[in-house]
């Protein structure tokens, strides 16, 4: 039986054409994106906006560290591998995917995640084989499919992330500025101190990676979400950013769902300034901001076991779980011959 359901898989899928991913590939990628989300319905909307901030990253090549599969003039699977290294000097690749809701069940979805994960496997001999390296592959609840695909490959849950809503028609009680702090907005001019402060402030956080001033501009105060206007800082008697909250916005999301929302990117503290409400003052006074401005919820990810709190933070700040994802993990060891590095 096994033997004819092979057999049969590879009949099914015998004109598919697997090749990387090129420019004039995008228009495609969103709509196959947006067929996934109208089924799985994991909360992300995504813009041609959203993909080449994505793939403008200088560490993806997209000759090599993309997958496409094509159906005839149909894009029915797409993924791409990315990796940097973390604070704690581990290797991490990070593989998505996905496949269309009408090619399901084909075996497309396996293919697609071996290629993947042979490039993840390839990247890491090529760039930091001296470091031990995790492969990471996000898996939103309740997605049982592919959940039992990645525990026969080897991989196993090791972190749970929300995704949390907050209704902006109740609401919001003020919260004071630590003594010593001192609110100001968001400025150009104090960027590369919000930078450093992220920096600090996340690295006892698992699976951080340094922001460098590359992708901080790209993906962060860069990026065409990003909404200075509505992102705060605290600002230390010494001029260094103590906390900051960032704020970004996904016209993608609004339109899908009809409902406005603030996401709050980024909300860090650095650690010597933790535990006197600095990320509570700055969240009240964002979501007061965003009420002010005409959205009607705000949203935000957090990871379940983040050290600092977080979670119990924005439940008492009014936050409510919308959806949850898993981050499965293999380990790659560091690729040694004898006592010499390859």
């Amino acid at each position: 039986m096994a033997q004819l359901m092979s057999t049969l898989l590879r009949w099914l899928n015998m004109d598919i054409l697997w090749r990387p991913m090129r420019t004039a590939d995008m228009s495609a990628w969103v709509e196959l994106l947006a067929a996934v989300e109208s089924v799985d319905r994991t909360g992300e909307n995504t813009t041609r906006e959203d993909l080449e901030e994505w793939i403008s990253d200088p560490l993806v090549d997209l000759s090599t560290d993309t997958v496409l599969a094509y159906d005839g003039e149909i894009l029915v699977a797409s993924g791409v591998v990315t990796a940097r290294v973390t604070d704690e000097g581990i290797h991490r690749i990070r593989v998505e995917g996905a496949v269309r809701p009408s090619h399901r069940d084909r075996g497309l979805g396996s293919e697609l995640l071996q290629r993947l994960l042979a490039r993840g496997e390839e990247m890491h001999r090529e760039r930091r084989p001296d470091l031990p390296a995790n492969v990471e592959v996000p898996c939103h609840e309740p997605n049982h499919r592919l959940a039992s695909l990645l525990e026969q490959l080897g991989f196993r849950p090791i972190r749970r992330f929300y995704d949390m809503k907050r209704d902006l028609a109740q609401p919001v009680n003020e919260v004071a500025v630590p003594e010593g702090l001192r609110l100001v907005a968001y400025a150009p001019d104090l960027d590369e101190k919000v930078r450093l402060a992220h920096n600090a402030a996340f690295v006892d956080h698992w699976g951080n990676v340094a922001v460098d001033e590359e992708l901080w501009k790209r993906a962060r105060t860069g990026s065409y979400a990003f909404r200075p206007s509505l992102s705060y800082l605290l600002v230390a008697p010494n001029g260094e950013v103590a906390a900051y909250l960032l704020t970004h916005e996904y016209p993608a999301d609004t339109e899908a769902t009809g409902v406005r929302s603030a996401v709050v990117e980024l909300l860090g503290t650095r650690r010597e300034w933790r535990g006197r409400g600095a990320a509570a003052a700055l969240l009240a006074h964002a979501l007061a901001a965003y009420a002010r401005s005409g959205f009607a919820q705000a949203a935000l990810g957090v990871d379940v076991s983040n050290p600092t709190g977080a979670l119990g933070l924005y439940r008492r700040c009014g936050f409510e779980v919308e959806t949850s994802w898993v981050a499965y993990s293999r380990a790659l060891p560091a690729v040694m011959t004898g006592e010499t590095v390859q």
